[in-house]
């Protein structure tokens, strides 16, 4: 077995411990194994995030899954959530706006651009 397929093993393994959801070992798969194929949409950021609020990375992580911005999870699944959060904020960055952190152990905070 190559380094590669036991990496993916082990992703595959710590996703579904993480989540509960098993990984097909089989990819890619036909879309027919499949009842339903939603459109893959993202929250806008006028849709997630206050026009008057400045928020972590870790926070729109928990947001763009549906939770409250402070709500308590894990570090592995917050790990995970982050992995979505990161691109997402890059993806949007001319409708955001950024601040740089208040003192040295705060994170940055990002914000949705306004006229103002």
């Amino acid at each position: 077995m190559s380094t590669v397929d036991t990496h993916s093993r082990h992703e595959n393994e710590r996703f579904r411990r993480l989540t509960g959801v098993r990984v097909s070992e089989r990819m890619p798969v036909p879309k027919s194994e499949f009842d339903s194929l939603p459109p893959c949409d993202f929250y806008t950021p006028a849709e997630l995030l206050e026009d008057d609020q400045m928020y972590t990375v870790y926070e729109i992580a928990r947001m763009l899954q549906g939770l409250e911005a402070d709500a308590e999870i894990d570090q592995e699944t917050e790990a995970i959530l982050l992995d979505w959060a990161i691109p997402w904020i890059m993806t949007n960055a001319a409708e955001l706006v950024v601040a740089e952190p208040r003192t040295d152990d705060e994170p940055g905070y990002y914000g949705l651009k306004t006229d103002e």
